[in-house]
This record gives structure tokens, C-alpha cells and sequence, in this order.
């Protein structure tokens, strides 16, 4: 059942991906904040909207919280 869930999971975040690779496509910078291991649902795909080696990615170099648009406004501030 976990396996099942955590290959949902990864498709789910693969099509939000490719339904956004216009907006990635226009973004100056692309932030991020992954463990190693979440790494490879963002960027580990073939023919995923966002390379792994793309020169405009930057991680956040803080500890982050949850996912939700409040954190979002609290890390664009800091």
C-alpha cells in the first residue's frame, strides 16, 4: 500500500509539473527545497519540465516548514 501511495504520489507531482513547464520556462530562478530523495520526484523523470543540471535552480539554505502558501510568503520574505 505504501509503495502504491508514493508512486501516486510521484505521478501527481510529475503532471502538476508538466501541466506548469511553460511557467518554469519563464522563470529567471527556480527555488526549491527537497531532501535527497524527493530530489529525484522533481528532477528525476525523463522528459521532466525542470533538468536537474538547470543553472537558474537554487535551494532555500533554511529549514522550511510545511507546504502551504503562508510558508511560501514567509521564506519569499526572508
Amino acid at each position: 500500500m505504501r509503495r502504491y501511495n508514493e508512486m501516486a504520489l510521484m505521478q501527481h507531482i510529475q503532471e502538476i509539473m508538466d501541466q506548469w513547464a511553460e511557467q518554469f520556462q519563464a522563470c529567471q530562478l527556480i527555488f526549491f527545497r527537497a531532501t535527497s530523495g524527493n530530489r529525484k520526484v522533481l528532477f528525476g523523470a525523463k522528459g521532466s519540465a525542470i533538468d536537474k543540471d538547470d543553472p537558474r535552480l537554487r535551494t532555500i539554505p533554511f529549514q522550511t516548514r510545511r507546504a502551504t502558501f503562508k510558508e511560501v510568503k514567509r521564506v519569499h520574505d526572508q
